[in-house]
């Protein structure tokens, strides 16, 4: 887990601008799959816990 750990710092020292530009290169560019009628959105928090 050193390997996590350290990839972690590394991001967590990254300026926000170079994060977003990272991310923008690599996140989704579009929905993973379609919604489902019915199906229940899960907000995902924003903020990490504990750190």
């Amino acid at each position: 887990m050193a390997t996590a750990r350290m990839a972690d710092e590394w991001w967590g020292n990254l300026p926000d601008t170079d994060r977003l530009r990272i991310y923008g290169w690599l996140g989704p560019k579009e929905p993973t799959h379609p919604p489902v009628e019915g199906q229940y959105e899960i907000p995902l928090p924003t903020t990490r816990k504990g750190r």
